[in-house]
């Protein structure tokens, strides 16, 4: 609870600067990676359980959270996630923001990084 409260308090006061935008993976990164397969609310509790899901899909089922697979030029999560980064911006979008009073829902904001980008085109 000291965490939320925490977090909350930075978030509120990161949202007064009109240059800062606070998108949240919750629980973790790979939630959003999941999006791009699969429509899901689940909420995982521990990050084990996410890459379980993440590799059953073939596009990644080799994937590994290690700084080593994400700097691999052979694994490049982006290139391989690409094609499917529509649907993960469609699915995350349905989940909408993180709510503090339902802190275990699980949220992929990190869609609306690509509406910014675009806008800045």
């Amino acid at each position: 609870d000291n965490q939320v409260d925490e977090f909350k308090k930075y978030k509120n006061e990161l949202q007064k600067n009109d240059k800062v935008e606070v998108l949240v993976n919750n629980p973790y990164l790979e939630f959003w990676f999941i999006q791009h397969f699969k429509q899901t609310g689940k909420y995982f509790p521990n990050c084990a359980n996410v890459v379980i899901e993440l590799r059953s899909f073939d596009e990644i089922k080799d994937y590994e959270k290690t700084e080593k697979y994400y700097k691999n030029a052979k694994t490049n999560i982006y290139k391989r996630l690409k094609p499917f980064q529509m649907t993960a911006i469609n699915n995350s979008n349905k989940l909408g923001k993180l709510d503090f009073n339902n802190i275990k829902s699980a949220k992929a904001e990190i869609y609306n990084i690509f509406a910014i980008l675009y806008e800045n085109k």
